[in-house]
């Protein structure tokens, strides 16, 4: 089974209109207001509230804001170290080399969808199988979030403020990406998350 970005794109914007763009837009502002009260400590929570949000959003076709604090009224210890130990991860591989940073970026962008799904795994254990989901598809997640580039420079000539209806695209694409890892990985689908 193949990753097509514009099967995933279409899918993700149907969802989102489907169940409330604005309403999408509020939890993504809201996520990201969190995120900003305390940056470091918070980034990781809020990474999986998103995920959260918005897997759920794709599989239920609902949006429930409370799924935004998923990720701290749920594992908050274990989703901050896990975002500390991929933070300094990505630290350590960045400064041997800028290109396999980025690949490492790539390699462990499941990770927020993988604890939001997996509350058995240690942190380690959930970078490992976010570097394992994305074997061969670090070039299909690149191109995908490639084709968000375009929306992400329009939000920026907005002077940032055209990125608040950018990111719930963009997040419920990660969405559709996450899931269809999934299926290509034969791995059960989370249902309810």
């Amino acid at each position: 089974m193949e990753i097509k970005c514009k099967e995933l794109r279409a899918r993700a914007w149907n969802n989102l209109k489907q169940v409330g763009y604005f309403e999408s837009v509020l939890a993504t502002f809201l996520g990201g207001i969190i995120a900003a009260i305390l940056p470091f400590i918070t980034t990781g929570p809020a990474m999986v509230g998103m995920a959260k949000y918005y897997t759920v959003q794709s599989n239920e076709k609902r949006n429930d804001l409370n799924l935004i604090l998923g990720g701290f009224t749920e594992n908050l210890g274990k989703n901050i170290l896990t975002y500390i130990l991929e933070s300094i991860f990505l630290a350590l591989w960045t400064m041997l080399f800028i290109i396999p940073g980025i690949i490492k970026t790539f390699s462990y962008a499941m990770v927020p969808y993988i604890l939001m799904d997996n509350n058995d795994l240690t942190p380690t254990q959930v970078i490992d199988r976010s570097r394992e989901l994305m074997k061969g598809y670090k070039w299909k997640l690149f191109k995908l979030q490639l084709s968000f580039i375009g929306w992400f420079l329009l939000g920026a000539l907005l002077c940032g403020v055209g990125d608040i209806f950018v990111m719930p695209y963009y997040q419920a694409a990660m969405a559709e990406f996450y899931q269809e890892l999934l299926r290509c990985n034969n791995r059960p689908q989370i249902e309810n998350a």
